[in-house]
């Protein structure tokens, strides 16, 4: 194929002969008619159709007769009257008025169809009709299949190839992320990721169809090595690459309309490391609202903050990026601010000694429909490389105003002091000893009451109880009721496992309590009295059970109580562990 490019300063005649069946004529004139010169937007040609000629004093099959000999001579004995040299002469000269001649020549092959191009230089060759009658400067070769809805823009292809000034030269778009590469740039590529050189924004103003073409690029400089290649899929305008071995390679992209090529963007690609995972302790946090009678607070006034600590002797915040969807490979500000969670601290005085996340006012956003919410957690580099995200979940719950627990207590009962007896003129020792160690193991259930999110009211009773003699009294111990008011605290330690909560319980127990008569010795039914103590303890709480109906935590509880009135001179120290029941309110 021979490719010439004509400079014209004005519209040009141009004369079309079909050879053939002569298939898309019309179509073919006006695409010859609309070429326009890329530069001044002037059309290049007026088309004249040789086969629509109207030749004097000639009849149709006569002129058709008169062009196959003009444009095959070899195949004439050119005994020709003075008539058809007449109108020869006349073909001749509307041939030689035009600035070129454009036969167009068609074989029908099954369903498709061959089209030949072939543009010339008229010249004046009707005096030696053994001589070519132009000059060939172009040729075209292309099949079509009519049945393709392309067909036509590839004929029209075929003739801005003839004439590149009507063409407009397409233009290369490289993007990495959201920066345009030109030629020269150098682009970092983390090794074992996929990133994307995305092409598809390269456009030609002539046609929707351009084709893509990706390349390495040997050097000879030594810090390029030629052997390393990145590979590409064909005639895709995204490519998406990855690198696993360090290296510097070079690449080219260029893109063709099927007429010529654009200019070739050439850039070089340097792997650099990958930002680390980070790795937490715990990546799953609770946001907690008990119901209560006295609670006014709105979910949105919760606020608690969260606390993660990280797997990491040393980090630095502005390495630490929070974001409430997942953001890819690199951080680019303008796409991702929206999305980034500010509300963070990082601090090292831990039960772990190792940094800390401490993110604030989670709750600022939740809804009751919205109980669950992902936080992704990345190391960004100087690049604005990112790690691989690590998920934080955090989970809020509302439990119901009232929960249960069980327990298995083991209480001591013993004599503090002395106690003088003598001012009791009612009441006589019958005992022969006043010493007491009572040591007793009971099962207890409670029901919890909250009244504010951190304060509830319990009343506990036990599954059994034991009898106690001391002096003149006979009582069931441990206490038959208690009633308690709690303080809930957490102290954020750890989110997964170890301890987690604290409370402080002021309780008033109530023991079972029958005087023995000092005539018979033996129990009077009659009278039944009660016996109380106050005091208090101290408990701590760890995570056990977590399920979306209910929680069910671990507790520890130490403390102690003292007797009231008659029974002054006792104490009751007392250690438990049990199980808390919180139901969740959907």
């Amino acid at each position: 194929m021979l490719l010439t490019q004509f400079l014209f300063s004005q519209e040009k005649k141009i004369a079309v002969y079909y050879e053939g069946q002569g298939y898309l004529q019309p179509f073919i004139e006006a695409s010859i008619d609309s070429l326009k010169n890329n530069k001044t937007q002037n059309y290049l040609f007026n088309s004249t159709s040789l086969n629509q000629l109207k030749l004097q004093n000639k009849i149709e099959s006569e002129k058709e007769k008169l062009l196959q000999i003009y444009f095959n001579p070899e195949n004439s004995n050119f005994n020709l009257t003075d008539s058809e040299m007449a109108g020869m002469q006349e073909i001749n000269n509307q041939i030689n008025k035009s600035s070129y001649l454009l036969v167009v020549k068609t074989i029908t092959l099954l369903e498709l169809i061959e089209f030949q191009f072939q543009l010339f230089i008229p010249k004046d060759s009707l005096n030696n009709l053994n001589t070519s009658y132009a000059k060939l400067v172009g040729t075209e070769d292309l099949f079509i299949n009519p049945k393709d809805k392309n067909y036509k823009k590839e004929i029209t292809n075929a003739l801005q190839r003839l004439f590149k000034e009507s063409n407009s030269k397409p233009r290369t778009i490289l993007k990495y992320f959201e920066r345009n590469l030109k030629t020269g740039d150098t682009i970092l590529v983390p090794l074992n990721s996929t990133v994307e050189l995305n092409g598809i924004n390269s456009v030609d103003e002539d046609t929707e169809e351009i084709f893509y073409h990706w390349r390495n690029i040997h050097s000879n400089n030594a810090d390029i090595k030629l052997n390393d290649k990145i590979t590409f899929i064909e005639n895709e305008p995204i490519q998406k690459i990855e690198i696993h071995k360090n290296g510097i390679f070079k690449i080219g992209f260029k893109v063709f309309d099927g007429i010529e090529n654009s200019n070739e963007i050439v850039v070089v690609v340097n792997t650099i490391e990958k930002p680390s995972k980070l790795v937490l302790y715990d990546s799953i946090t609770y946001s907690e609202h008990n119901f209560s009678v006295l609670n006014k607070e709105t979910l949105n006034s919760l606020n608690q903050s969260q606390f993660f600590p990280i797997y990491r002797d040393s980090i630095v915040k502005n390495e630490i990026l929070i974001t409430t969807k997942k953001i890819g490979l690199k951080f680019d500000n303008k796409l991702h601010e929206k999305y980034i969670f500010h509300d963070f601290q990082l601090d090292s005085a831990n039960f772990y000694k190792k940094p800390k996340i401490k993110l604030l006012k989670l709750n600022s956003t939740f809804t009751l429909e919205d109980r669950i919410k992902s936080y992704y957690l990345y190391i960004k580099d100087k690049n604005d490389f990112v790690s691989e995200p690590q998920q934080i979940i955090h989970k809020f719950n509302s439990f119901f105003i009232l929960g249960i627990s069980t327990s298995t207590n083991l209480n001591f009962i013993f004599k503090y002091k002395n106690f003088d007896n003598s001012e009791d003129q009612e009441t006589k020792i019958l005992s022969d000893s006043t010493s007491i160690n009572e040591t007793l193991i009971t099962q207890k259930f409670s029901i919890n009451y909250y009244i504010l999110k951190n304060i509830s009211v319990s009343v506990t009773i036990p599954f059994n109880t034991h009898t106690i003699k001391y002096k003149d009294y006979i009582f069931e111990g441990p206490a038959i009721i208690s009633t308690s008011l709690s303080l809930h605290q957490k102290n954020n330690i750890s989110n997964k496992s170890g301890i987690i909560f604290s409370h402080l319980k002021l309780f008033y127990n109530t023991y079972g309590e029958k005087i023995e008569s000092e005539k018979s010795g033996v129990f009077d039914n009659g009278y039944y009295f009660a016996y109380h103590s106050i005091g208090g303890s101290i408990g701590l709480k760890s995570k056990l059970i977590r399920t979306n109906l209910f929680h069910v935590d671990l507790s520890f509880n130490g403390g102690g109580s003292f007797f009231l009135k008659e029974l002054k001179d006792l104490a009751d120290i007392e250690f438990s562990i049990g199980l808390i029941f919180k139901f969740i309110s959907l």
